[in-house]
């Protein structure tokens, strides 16, 4: 694999999100490294990329919602040992609690919830280490937490909670299920 492709695939690992116009931003950073015109041209690169990946049942996906930026994940497409064991990182109660979050999401409209609308899910965990595993969520995007329109104090805890994108391109079935309108899957081969 060339060193922009490579560069591109491992920026993308230790994300594990990234917008469009981040992937061009890196793009143009890198473009001695990748053949010309691609630099703005993430699709092409993507695709690139996936060939390369189709061995390790590994893709890089993305998606669209409405009219906004498109939003790219590394997503691994079978359930191995190793997807086994990195969805094993949430103890029961942990994943416990996040399938109730999923689904009262679910249940919500625009599927988004006011984050202190959702303590009464924290289960045994205490409030401070309920915020916490809320914020991990969104840090590792399972989760994104967006500001309410009318909220002007700093308090995090009215920011509105919805599906994040790895959510969106890795739990699919799931959300589909309860439900859920998912964005269109853009695969890039």
């Amino acid at each position: 694999m060339a060193v922009g492709l490579q560069s591109f695939l491992q920026l993308m690992a230790q994300r594990k999100v990234m917008s469009e116009n981040e992937a061009i931003d890196y793009l143009e950073s890198i473009s001695t490294y990748i053949a010309p015109g691609m630099a703005s041209d993430p699709d092409a690169v993507i695709k690139q990329i996936n060939r390369r990946l189709k061995c390790m049942d590994l893709e890089i996906r993305g998606y669209r919602v409405d009219n906004q930026d498109k939003v790219f994940a590394l997503v691994n497409l079978v359930s191995d040992e190793v997807a086994k064991h990195e969805g094993a990182q949430l103890d029961d109660l942990h994943l416990d609690i996040f399938k109730k979050i999923l689904f009262h999401l679910s249940e919500a409209s625009d599927n988004a919830i006011p984050a202190r609308d959702l303590e009464g899910y924290k289960g045994k965990l205490t409030a401070p280490k309920f915020k916490e595993f809320l914020q991990a969520l969104c840090d590792a995007h399972w989760l994104a937490k967006e500001e309410e329109e009318d909220d002007d104090d700093d308090d995090d805890d009215n920011g509105l909670v919805t599906y994040g994108p790895r959510s969106y391109l890795e739990l699919t079935d799931n959300l589909r299920a309860v439900n859920v309108d998912t964005p269109q899957i853009i695969h890039l081969i």
